[in-house]
């Protein structure tokens, strides 16, 4: 079987949760066949991942941010997919022998899917995109900002619609998005709780009750918003109580944060190491606010046995029986309070329910992969 898997950014590796399924996808797709890689973009020449994925340009975030933007308006297309059509990779692509199994992975690139000759076409959505901008809209505090999440909720709902219903298959994060693809849409999705490839427990320790740490991709204007405001409304109230707290934050982006470092505050930037840095941490939050899907960096950090506390959309289509070391908040004295309860209870690193609770939840991804990939019937089963 030949399959071609197109993504939009190449997977340069964690830590960013978007990266890790892709990764993680990439992976299970060599079970079913011969599998070639294309990525529109990549952000780094050099990254460790580029050489296994083909057609990649060089793009900066910014740039990415302003491209496809004339194309879109003029098309009425949604900009979030309008920045990921370039002519010649449309043009390399046409020219591909047929492929038995073509996979869009993320609704920006279900657009080169008319071009390439295959049996079937797959989409991977990694979310429901137009609830992104939904949010978006009663998030940003800008006028301007927020009639071009408008815009771009409408269209992308629209274009959402008609790629959906296009594929063969599709496949999705968590039983949430799922039942949102069929009450939006009319369409069944397979729901995939993806494993996280390297994730494993800490060693075993008593936690000094002393660092916080968060991991995702700070150019995610989602992840800016949740981060911007636990920095702004959170951290002082967790620093008055523990006034030696320190807060880690590591992933794309967050090496450029206007956040002061002597609020207890490290910019790690990009870390390779996410083994080392998760040894390093006592709690990890993930105040999520905006955006949409499954939070990966909440299944990772539950992966390592360590307590999380987030907002209740960072547990969105997780299902029930969370852990209690899974904490949510949405306030800032609440969470804050958690934060500091969990430093100051000093925890026996690593907690088997969160790990427990974090292997239940994958158990059945390969079931939802196979059946979008391949078409073939899921097993009824006591998915989450």
């Amino acid at each position: 079987m030949r399959i071609l898997l197109l993504t939009t950014l190449v997977p340069d590796g964690p830590p960013s949760g978007g990266t890790l399924v892709t990764l993680e996808l990439s992976r299970r797709l060599e079970s079913y066949g011969a599998v070639e890689r294309w990525a529109v973009w990549t952000y780094e020449p050099q990254a460790a991942e580029n050489g296994a994925w083909r057609g990649a340009r060089m793009i900066s975030p910014s740039r990415l941010r302003r491209h496809g933007v004339r194309r879109g308006l003029s098309r009425r297309l949604p900009l979030g997919v309008s920045r990921f059509f370039r002519a010649d990779l449309a043009r390399e692509l046409t020219r591909r022998d047929s492929f038995d199994v073509f996979i869009a992975d993320h609704l920006g690139v279900w657009q080169y899917g008319c071009l390439v000759s295959a049996k079937r076409r797959v989409l991977h959505t990694h979310n429901v995109e137009s609830e992104i901008y939904e949010r978006a809209v009663g998030l940003d505090r800008s006028p301007l900002k927020r009639l071009i999440w408008r815009y771009e909720a409408s269209a992308m709902a629209r274009y959402e619609a008609q790629a959906v219903r296009a594929a063969d298959g599709v496949l999705c994060l968590g039983t949430r998005d799922q039942a949102l693809v069929s009450e939006r849409y009319g369409v069944h999705a397979e729901a995939w709780y993806p494993p996280i490839g390297p994730a494993r427990p800490v060693r075993g320790k008593r936690a000094r009750g002393r660092i916080v740490g968060s991991v995702g991709s700070l150019t995610w204007q989602p992840n800016r918003w949740g981060m911007d405001w636990f920095v702004e409304e959170v951290w002082p109230l967790v620093r008055r109580r523990i006034p030696d707290a320190q807060l880690r934050l590591a992933g794309r982006g967050s090496e450029c944060l206007p956040y002061r470092a002597e609020s207890g505050i490290a910019l790690l930037g990009r870390v390779d190491d996410l083994e080392a840095f998760y040894e390093s941490v006592d709690v990890v939050v993930a105040p999520v606010r905006g955006g949409a899907g499954i939070k990966v960096k909440v299944m990772d950090a539950a992966a390592r046995g360590l307590p999380v506390v987030t907002s209740s959309a960072g547990i969105e289509g997780f299902g029930a029986g969370l852990p209690s070391t899974i904490a949510v908040a949405d306030h800032a004295e609440q969470f804050a309070r958690l934060v500091a309860a969990f430093l100051e209870s000093k925890h026996a690193l690593p907690l088997e329910e969160n790990v427990a609770w974090y292997r239940r939840l994958v158990g059945e991804g390969e079931q939802a992969v196979q059946a979008a990939v391949l078409g073939v019937r899921r097993a009824a089963t006591g998915a989450p």
